[in-house]
């Protein structure tokens, strides 16, 4: 299920299957963050936001790694 959340300065969609849902033996998940340029200009907080995001998921899982790329304003979303 696509999940959808949204303020005036940002939205999140997904995690959401890949269009190209497996890849090399490894399935393919993907979120879409959408940011207000003109709220974060250089993309500072986006940036604070991706590492808390990581810092947080490493603890609750005690440092398990997870393979993740982070595109920033990608080309297209296969």
């Amino acid at each position: 299920t696509q999940r959808h959340w949204a303020t005036h300065h940002a939205m999140l969609l997904g995690p959401t299957a890949s269009p190209i849902g497996k890849i090399r033996n490894q399935f393919r998940w993907q979120t879409l963050v959408k940011i207000n340029k003109t709220f974060d200009r250089g993309g500072r907080l986006f940036l604070a936001l991706i590492k808390e995001t990581e810092r947080l998921y490493k603890e609750k899982t005690g440092g398990e790694a997870v393979p993740h790329t982070i595109e920033i304003d990608p080309n297209n979303l296969l």
